[in-house]
């Protein structure tokens, strides 16, 4: 059997037509219904967020100025957004899905120094806001909140001690590595920096200048997650041209993914970034939270992902034609949000 692949990006009824040599054209038709429809947030009539006034309320996520929203979305399973829509409603740019951060006292995305520290490398650069990071485990034996599913035994670091808990954190990559091997002269500046014209860190700025930025980064995420109570993460995995219609960016180094999403925002009222660990963290205890399963990849998430094991395919609209993806034991790149 022969399939095509056809991109579907609006609602509707699609029919296709069939041609074999020596037999007489047929005709399929295929209704799609499940595309979702976005609508400007500036037209619904809502409330601020906040005084700042740059994002409204909407369900209690705060949607920025300037993008689109899908109405049909809730907090509850993930209130999605999109920065371009066409003259229909339909996304055609970069979609993200709110999750939102409620801190107790058991858990807490950020701690706060009462004295400033310096940054493990580069000293001068003092902070005073760092991470509480978690592993997120199956092994019963060490989960004491059954509900997060998290490993308390974590150690809890500062960015002034070398350890891969710690956030915010010079990127060494290797225990072997140094500080001085580092090549922060092909990350991007965000101050003066833009999609169309980027400057990089020069010797001049030295390694302290590169941990400042990390560290105002960091800071800029804990003050917008107080101001929002929440933040947002691309709905796909990361593409050379943003988060949809294109192959996954992969065999990158940290530093290149950094400077990739660094200018993925629309308009000044957002500001886009590497996630964090500490909210990626957030993240599992909320789909924990709402019932879904947290724990190692092979045990959970097998038959969603691209594993080389895995046949991956899809159907039509009815369930009735069958294509395949990808081959079990093949190995084979898929474009992002392609599969579950």
């Amino acid at each position: 059997m022969e399939y095509a692949e056809y991109t579907v990006a609006q609602n509707g009824k699609y029919t296709f037509k069939i041609q074999k040599s020596g037999l007489e054209d047929s005709y399929f038709s295929v209704r799609v219904k499940n595309i979702e429809k976005f609508k400007k947030i500036e037209d619904l009539n809502l409330a601020y967020s906040n005084t700042e006034q740059k994002a409204y309320n909407y369900k209690g996520a705060a949607v920025p100025k300037g993008y689109y929203v899908d109405t049909k979305t809730d907090v509850d399973t993930g209130v999605v957004i999109t920065d371009e829509v066409d003259s229909n409603g339909y996304s055609t740019g970069n979609e993200w899905v709110w999750v939102p951060v409620v801190e107790d006292n058991n858990y807490k995305f950020h701690l706060v120094l009462e004295t400033p520290e310096g940054m493990y490398g580069a000293p001068s650069v003092t902070y005073t806001n760092y991470s509480k990071l978690w592993n997120f485990t199956t092994d019963i034996s060490k989960v004491t909140d059954k509900t997060t599913m998290q490993d308390l035994s974590s150690p809890q670091v500062k960015p002034s001690e070398k350890s891969s808990y710690s956030e915010p954190s010079l990127v060494i990559g290797t225990d072997d590595v140094s500080f001085d091997e580092i090549n922060y002269t092909n990350v991007y500046k965000r101050e003066n920096s833009t999609s169309s014209s980027k400057n990089n860190f020069s010797s001049t700025d030295g390694l302290s200048g590169f941990a400042s930025q990390l560290r105002d980064d960091y800071d800029n995420m804990v003050i917008s997650l107080n101001r929002y109570k929440g933040f947002y993460i691309g709905r796909y995995e990361l593409t050379s041209n943003g988060e949809k219609s294109g192959i996954s960016l992969v065999n990158k180094n940290w530093y290149e993914l950094y400077n990739e999403c660094m200018f993925l925002n629309k308009g000044a009222n957002t500001e886009t970034s590497m996630i964090y660990g500490t909210l990626w963290d957030a993240m599992l205890k909320w789909l924990a939270s709402k019932n879904y399963n947290v724990g190692e990849a092979e045990d959970v998430i097998r038959g969603n992902g691209n594993y080389k094991i895995e046949e991956i395919s899809v159907y039509n609209s009815n369930r009735m034609v069958k294509i395949i993806v990808k081959k079990e034991n093949e190995i084979k790149k898929l474009k992002t949000g392609q599969i579950s």
